[in-house]
């Protein structure tokens, strides 16, 4: 079997909650220079400068989520939008809010535990030998160069705007050990980390004279500059009011790191924030003492490797959502994933959609505040939280039962077999959009799945492999071609409603677009099994509806032999509403069949 190396490539845009890939393609800056961008004053001014040691309190024992180190700070409620907290890593939790008011906007907070093992930290290097200080680079690709799990933009910088691929840092920089970049004047504070980690707000030694000495003393391994304290001693300094994108990294009084970034530039999605408004909710719900603001505007990026590298946030770089700036500066972090769940014999992979709701896209809107899958997570086996891929103009949202009863799906979804056993189900159920087309992806962890199933490339799909999937489902009535709806294997497989095909479930081969269809309706509800044999030549597909749950029968509803294929991910894709719940991958039928 020749191996697909070839990894979904979402173009994202989750309007409500902000979540994206990165195309990766380095873009240089080239819109016209305005507040918030690169070495440019926002409104001119200069920040208060703040004095004193801003270090961490002493850190205490933790029981509550972060199990070393600092006593995590609690993340208040957030009443007038809506907020998910997630922890994608050991000792990095990450809580995404958005929100109407005042404005619309979409935010995101780090909150990192600097001593949890594993965390680290690692500013962009001097290019040495090259021209000025270092050399421009997006935040993902530093991310993926470094092999780091996180990153985001940091320094102002010159010239800008410029296709010259080497840049002056304004400001304090050191990177491991290597101080390549002084305070100046007017970019006079910054945030030292020491070799434990300790973060320490810092000024010039010689404010008359600044170099790269600090106050206080503070053997550095790596540190960042600024120009503007919005956060001295637990007051909001801020004096930048303008409303643009921003990253701002602030020390918590109880000694966690605090990273904000803030969307802006999209009308009716996230308009962006004054530096004196980061201030107030970085003090207010997260207990920072201090924080300054780094470079803003398109250059704001959060990146996170939970997989492949990505865009976390929505970034403006070259003036449209999703793409990318080289900026003068990235700050890489490193943590630990978290110990692999304790999973059922066989069971890979599971997702029972156990959310609120959330709603969906409809003709009158095509992005519902709130909308979406992005950043749910939920289940076991998963690499990342879930994608929406904005490509489909539409969102996918979440049905919960009994308030969303629509059309022709009056109960959640369920199956009991002929014999009275009943599928384990649980929480809600995925509810795609109204028309147009929405899609969604989440990839799978691979580093679970054992090696058996696992190309060279880590897909899945290894020639010997057998894999089960299973997934409940069911569409509202009418049988248009143009209506579809179905779970996607990788690029490569198709399971559910497949357009053109008369309203009934069905298997594709979405490279050649050829149909093996059921006779039975896709507006009833159906447990769809498949059973997936690769080997050496085409791999067959095997496809069950509604089967006992105590055993497949010997004759599946559905055959077909597919050429060689993998996957590394599991998706949904659906044009006019269709329910998904509880999908189940696994090592045999049992594992994705579980009953009482």
């Amino acid at each position: 079997m020749s191996p697909l190396s070839r990894w979904y490539i979402l173009l994202l845009l989750c309007l409500w909650p902000a979540c994206a890939t990165s195309s990766r393609t380095s873009q240089d800056a080239s819109s016209t220079v305005d507040a918030g961008d690169a070495q440019i004053s926002p409104d001119g001014g200069t920040p208060d400068g703040g004095t004193g040691d801003a270090g961490p309190d002493d850190a205490q024992a933790s029981d509550s989520g972060l199990p070393t180190g600092v006593q995590p700070m609690p993340i208040p409620a957030f009443p007038t939008g809506e907020q998910t907290v997630y922890t994608p890593f050991m000792g990095v939790r990450v809580v995404h809010r958005t929100t109407d008011q005042p404005r619309p906007l979409s935010y995101l907070i780090v909150l990192i535990d600097p001593d949890e093992p594993g965390i680290d930290f690692r500013l962009t290097p001097s290019n040495g030998a090259d021209p000025r200080e270092t050399t421009r680079q997006t935040t993902t690709d530093f991310v993926e160069q470094t092999g780091a799990q996180l990153g985001i933009n940091v320094h102002f910088f010159s010239p800008y705007p410029t296709v010259d691929a080497y840049a002056e840092i304004n400001g304090l920089g050191v990177s491991q050990g290597d101080a390549y970049s002084a305070f100046d004047s007017t970019y006079d504070v910054g945030i030292a980390f020491d070799s434990d980690n300790t973060p320490v707000l810092v000024h010039p030694a010689d404010p008359a004279n600044p170099g790269v000495d600090m106050d206080p003393p503070v053997v550095a391994d790596e540190a960042v500059g600024a120009r503007e304290q919005i956060v001295t001693a637990g007051v909001n300094t801020a004096v930048w009011p303008a409303l643009h994108p921003r990253t701002v990294l602030g020390i918590a009084t109880n000694g966690e790191i605090v990273i904000g970034v803030v969307d802006g530039r999209q009308d009716g999605r996230s308009e962006g924030m004054g530096t004196d408004e980061v201030a107030d909710i970085l003090i207010a719900d997260f207990g920072v003492a201090d924080a300054i603001n780094l470079d803003g505007g398109g250059s704001s990026t959060l990146a996170i490797a939970d997989l492949d590298p990505r865009l976390l946030n929505v970034a403006v770089g070259a003036g449209a959502p999703l793409t990318e700036r080289q900026v003068g500066s990235n700050l890489a972090v490193f943590a630990q994933r978290p110990p692999a769940p304790m999973l059922p014999p066989d069971l890979v992979a599971h997702d029972p959609f156990d959310h609120p709701h959330r709603p969906w896209g409809i003709d009158s809107d095509n992005t519902p505040l709130g909308g979406g899958l992005c950043n749910l997570g939920g289940g076991t086996g998963w690499a990342s939280s879930w994608l929406d891929d904005f490509a489909g103009t539409r969102l996918f949202g979440v049905a919960a039962y009994p308030a969303d009863t629509t059309g022709g799906r009056p109960v959640a979804l369920g199956y009991v077999d002929g014999a009275g056993h009943i599928l384990e189900t649980t929480g809600s159920q995925a509810r795609a959009c109204y028309g147009t087309g929405c899609a969604a992806t989440r990839p799978i962890d691979t580093n679970r799945v054992g090696l058996g199933w696992l190309t060279t490339a880590r897909e899945i799909g290894a020639d010997g492999a057998e894999v089960w999937v299973s997934f409940l489902a069911q569409s509202e009535t009418g049988d248009a071609g143009d209506r579809w709806a179905y779970v996607t294997l990788g690029d490569a497989l198709r399971l559910g409603r497949i357009a053109n095909g008369g309203g009934f479930w069905g298997l594709q081969d979405a490279r050649s677009a050829g149909l093996t269809m059921s006779t039975l309706p896709a507006s009833t509800a159906v447990f769809f099994v498949a059973r997936i044999r690769f080997a050496t030549g085409d791999d067959q597909v095997d496809a069950w509806l509604n089967p006992p749950l105590d055993g497949v029968g010997a004759t599946p509803t559905l055959s077909v032999d597919l050429p060689s294929f993998t996957f590394r991910s599991v998706g949904m894709e659906g044009r006019y509403s269709t329910d998904f719940d509880e999908i189940r991958i696994g090592r045999s039928y049992s594992a994705v069949a579980p009953y009482q």
